[in-house]
């Protein structure tokens, strides 16, 4: 799962993602500390919460409810890169309530040249929107309020404590970590889990003016650049043996480009892709590609990942319509 959230999107990362609900979270934390990170792990391990079994760490009927109890992270914001949408929301924030001071002397928070372009830019537009710069902080407060009431009071209140403003630069990580009596790790974390949250709801509502804010961020598709230009192509009619020659790329390496667009996108034709077909005892995922064989010996790896995938999702959402 580091793999996941770091964005080092593999078909095998993205496969384990998808079996454990967490595709939502790809992208979430480019530095995160390995080390921590395995040690929570290992403590949750201790709780009860995962089992590790052949290398492998599933998730335990006790752990599957806490993963239900720290509630839903809807996928909407896998467009959006979550570093800078969190830096560029930072900004913003002390501008605002700068400008609410009739503050025009300070000093960003942030030393990203994009970033401070982004936020300028998205300042002029909305001074362009309202005569008044009161109207126009009233209008930034409402937007804060329209997202706040998606969070729970906990999370609204450590988002809150967080921001930066007129009188401070926010709490630190190390600070809200004392108050929660969390490590810092844990903390960073809830924030970013927190923010995703928030870049969630600011897409699917398209609020305004925070919408507006973010939208530079956006990048074309979920799927990594290279697997976007080989589904334009598969989607135009091209074989993947064309693909490959055209990319000058393996084969193999299209066909893991096809595994995970059927991971990633909601919409898929699996049968453009494989006409095979099977079913195993047990779940899905503990499906092993030798006994699949003994249906038809013309299956291959690809045919046997391609129809888990559907199997796996198709038992999700089977179950999210009861």
């Amino acid at each position: 799962m580091i793999n996941l959230m770091v964005g080092k999107e593999t078909v095998s990362s993205l496969f384990w993602g998808l079996n454990y609900e967490m595709l939502s979270y790809i992208d979430l934390w480019k530095q995160i500390d390995q080390t921590q990170f395995l040690k929570m792990v290992k403590e949750a391990n201790k709780l009860g919460l995962l089992i590790t079994q052949d290398d492998k760490i599933f998730l335990t009927n006790a752990g599957q409810q806490k993963q239900i109890s720290l509630g839903d992270l809807s996928s909407n914001a896998l467009e959006l890169k979550l570093d800078e949408a969190l830096d560029l929301f930072l900004l913003s924030s002390q501008v605002m309530s700068e400008l609410s001071f009739k503050n025009s002397l300070y000093v960003p928070i942030n030393d990203d040249n994009r970033i401070n372009f982004l936020v300028k830019r998205w300042f002029k537009s909305l001074k362009g929107d309202f005569v008044e710069n009161r109207k126009m902080v009233l209008a930034y407060k409402d937007a804060l309020k329209n997202v706040l009431s998606e969070l729970s009071d906990q999370d609204a209140d450590l988002f809150i404590n967080y921001l930066p403003n007129h009188a401070d630069s926010g709490m630190t990580i190390a600070q809200l970590a004392r108050n929660l009596n969390l490590t810092q790790f844990q903390t960073e974390l809830k924030l970013r889990i927190i923010f995703k949250k928030i870049f969630d709801v600011i897409l699917s509502k398209e609020i305004y003016p925070l919408f507006d804010l973010i939208r530079p961020l956006l990048r074309e598709s979920i799927l990594p650049d290279s697997v976007l230009q080989s589904w334009k192509l598969l989607q135009k009619g091209m074989s993947i043996q064309q693909v490959a020659k055209v990319k000058n790329i393996k084969e193999n390496t299209v066909k893991e480009h096809i595994l995970t667009v059927a991971i990633l996108k909601d919409q898929f034709p699996y049968e453009k892709f494989t006409i095979m077909s099977f079913e195993l005892p047990g779940r899905p995922e503990t499906w092993k590609f030798e006994d699949a064989q003994k249906f038809d010996s013309r299956l291959t790896f690809f045919d046997f990942r391609l129809i888990q995938i559907k199997k796996i999702k198709d038992l999700q959402n089977d179950r999210s319509f009861r």
